[in-house]
């Protein structure tokens, strides 16, 4: 699963990607909120998020608390880990973690 900040991005980058990889657009933490429940539901825990380079990647600029979310009374955090960048495309490698 790959998540991309922006359009131009999934369009620049999908034919170097293999190809069953499911590309998830997510502009917004919100975004990437539904992502993180419906991989949860999967019972999985991480993603690839491409930030689009000509653009504000805004989950990475927003406040920790717009990446909580709960399900089955549990908190969660959805957290990036910088990778570094593949060409001009920041990439980063996104975790869902429960909060104690």
């Amino acid at each position: 699963m790959v998540a991309v900040s922006h359009q131009h991005a999934a369009q620049a980058l999908e034919f170097s990607l293999p190809s069953k990889t499911l590309l998830f657009r997510a502009e917004e933490s919100k975004d990437l909120l539904n992502l993180a429940q419906a991989l949860l539901q999967k019972s999985l825990d991480k993603f690839t998020y491409i930030c689009y380079p000509h653009r504000v990647c805004r989950p990475l600029t927003e406040a920790t608390e717009k990446l909580q979310f709960s399900q089955n009374n549990q908190l969660f955090q959805v957290k990036l880990n910088n990778l570094g960048t593949h060409g001009k495309y920041p990439i980063y490698q996104g975790e869902i973690v429960e909060i104690s």
